[in-house]
């Protein structure tokens, strides 16, 4: 439903319910959103731990997937948004519709919101909210056409259970189910794959969604003040240089005084392990723009992923041995 507290425009809401299999829910409606200036909302909804993530667009009234890559006109912007997240929901949701009209006023095409969101958006890939299914309990995320048509979901595949001694432990798996299934979409700026937070850590599903053809890795995710400024930039570069393609993580804005402290610092790395842009632990917006010639270039120069030898590297054939 459309929340009382966002900022009401004639003819501007309406409610979607996106097609989740018999059972399912979620904890909070999706809403689009379609400005009077222009800029129409594709959302891609999060789960349990709350990432957003979402496309923004000009136009959105089209209903044609724009598909980029090789015919991609010329670079395209990217935004990150790194949100001070609260236990406000509809202040959450009023700052965020702020921040994605910033966003695409500076031109982005796709616009991510972290972990640990309730999120609504713009053409957008959009983060992660508790999703109920049956007697299972995921962290999902969703993603939305400019149409407001749900057109995937990724559920968090590896479940954040760590035990740190003196520093953290967190157990995700005592609430939560983890997905079995990958998610990929295409975006004005090519096709994405979309993990959420502790999936960056595991290099086996970056891989596959470069097999794929993805030209853009998408992590929400919120890591805390011991993993963050230890892995969270070299976990981001790692997946962008091994895969060769792009690689954006959003985080939420640091908040001391919040139970779990996140790291901030949302990033964005191009397929040679450039850092294109960072933020700091404060709420701010980042918009980058994605080099059209990239990862083409990379890939000619560097063809690891022709070369890779996956008659040897076929870990499910190996593990299908007696």
């Amino acid at each position: 439903r459309c929340s009382s507290s966002l900022p009401r425009r004639r003819g501007a809401c309406r409610a979607i319910r996106p097609p989740f299999s018999p059972g399912a829910s979620a904890c909070m409606g999706i809403v689009r959103v379609r400005f009077l200036h222009g800029v129409g909302a594709s959302f891609v909804y999060g789960a349990a731990a709350g990432a957003c993530g979402l496309r923004v667009s000009r136009g959105g009234g089209a209903r044609r997937q724009e598909r980029a890559g090789s015919g991609m006109a010329g670079d395209a912007k990217l935004a990150l948004c790194q949100l001070a997240v609260t236990a406000d929901k509809a202040a959450n949701l009023s700052n965020a519709v702020q921040r994605i009209e910033e966003a695409a006023g500076q031109g982005a095409r796709v616009v991510v919101l972290p972990e640990c969101f309730n999120c609504l958006g713009v053409h957008i890939v959009g983060g992660s909210i508790p999703e109920r299914d049956g007697d299972h309990l995921y962290n999902t995320s969703l993603v939305f056409d400019s149409n407001g048509d749900n057109i995937a979901r990724h559920r968090k595949l590896h479940l954040f259970d760590i035990d740190v001694p003196g520093k953290i432990r967190f157990q995700e798996s005592e609430v939560l189910t983890a997905g079995s299934s990958l998610c990929t979409f295409s975006s004005p700026l090519g096709d994405i794959g979309v993990g959420i937070c502790y999936d960056i850590r595991f290099p086996e599903l970056a891989a596959e969604y470069g097999r794929r053809g993805c030209r853009l890795l998408v992590y929400p995710g919120a890591f805390n003040m011991t993993t963050g400024p230890a892995h969270w930039e070299l976990l981001q570069r790692a997946r962008a240089v091994d895969n060769q393609v792009f690689v954006a993580a959003c985080s939420p804005a640091r908040d001391e005084s919040a139970t779990y402290t996140a790291w901030g610092h949302s990033t964005v790395v191009d397929p040679w392990g450039t850092v294109l842009g960072r933020l700091d632990e404060k709420p701010g917006v980042l918009v980058v723009s994605l080099p059209s010639t990239e990862p083409d270039g990379v890939r000619t120069s560097i063809p690891i992923l022709r070369q890779k030898r996956h008659d040897l590297f076929d870990l499910g054939r190996w593990l299908a041995k007696p």
